[in-house]
């Protein structure tokens, strides 16, 4: 895959849509014309480029969701059945947007078991993560770990990325399954196997550090009200 392909499939929407609506309007004024495409073509059923962002927004804001939920609702809740019902609803959430997209809507053609599998991986990998921060810094942790993962959420992210920001949030789980789900649609899953790394390491790590800090809590303040709860 050369790399000014990937380079240019992630110039921003709106600054690409602005420059040709600019370049139009200084022909138009010289009395000439201009023409403009791109390398790599969007599918027809995703013309801006977008639905992959918001397929990765909708994981991490639900993974964030779930979370808290968990957190407020069943802080009781025994550790790895925290992380089995993060799982499950990872998992769900990926087979949901796999069906919705390419089985039923036939708006992306998605392929088993890359795309569902790297959102499971984002889901879980920013479910435990938001778990995480809220067990390390309680309610002090949700609001920073979540603008975090949404800023994160670079629809342009990639290795060959073209701001630094970008590059950055590849590193991140949210980038990284944009880039694994992007790389599939467009490259016939060139360079997948570094955003499905990047996205095992963070749901490995995150799992076992949130299991770790449960286990040894920093908050011993909190242990002993959840002690008195029972």
């Amino acid at each position: 895959m050369h790399p000014s392909l990937r380079k240019e499939l992630t110039v921003p929407v709106i600054v690409s849509v602005l420059l040709v609506g600019t370049a139009a309007l200084m022909a138009f004024s010289f009395g000439s014309a201009v023409k403009s495409g791109d390398d790599v073509d969007h599918l027809s059923g995703d013309p801006q480029g977008l639905t992959v962002y918001l397929m990765a927004l909708t994981t991490v804001v639900i993974a964030c969701l779930t979370a808290i939920q968990l957190r407020e609702q069943a802080e009781d809740l025994p550790v790895w059945w925290n992380v089995l019902f993060t799982v499950g609803i990872s998992i769900g959430v990926a087979v949901t947007l796999y069906i919705g997209l390419d089985a039923a809507g036939n708006v992306l053609p998605l392929s088993l078991p890359t795309v569902p599998v790297a959102l499971a991986l984002v889901g879980f990998s920013c479910g435990m993560l938001f778990a995480l921060a809220v067990e390390l810094f309680d309610r002090w942790g949700t609001l920073p770990t979540w603008l975090l993962l949404l800023a994160m959420t670079q629809p342009a992210a990639g290795e060959n990325a073209s701001t630094v920001m970008e590059r950055f949030a590849y590193w991140f789980p949210p980038g990284a399954g944009i880039a694994a789900v992007r790389d599939t649609l467009y490259f016939d899953g060139a360079s997948v196997d570094t955003p499905l790394k990047i996205l095992l390491a963070w749901s490995v790590i995150t799992m076992l550090a949130f299991a770790w800090f449960r286990y040894h809590p920093v908050d011993h303040r909190r242990t002993k009200r959840r002690r008195a709860k029972r």
